[in-house]
């Protein structure tokens, strides 16, 4: 079972959408064949920006700025903080 993680706010950062699309790839592909190869590719494309690739037998790109992985890892540590608690 997947658990997401709380929200600051109720609107999706770029970081979510990342990853609620690379949920949406891995469970399509399980469902259809029971397997499935996804690669993904980063780069920093700007000093504040980094540009990820999500491969599989369709595309996806998505620009993750600093805020949206800052924000996205400090809700994280709270995340990890309380389930060791």
């Amino acid at each position: 079972m997947v658990q997401s993680m709380p929200k600051e706010s109720n609107e999706l950062n770029e970081v979510d959408k990342l990853l609620v699309q690379l949920l949406v790839i891995l469970i399509g592909s399980w469902q259809e064949t029971g397997f499935g190869r996804i690669e993904i590719q980063s780069e920093k494309i700007k000093h504040d920006r980094i540009a990820v690739t999500i491969l599989g037998s369709t595309h996806y790109r998505y620009v993750i700025s600093d805020e949206d992985l800052k924000k996205w890892w400090r809700v994280g540590k709270k995340l990890n903080k309380n389930t060791i608690e």
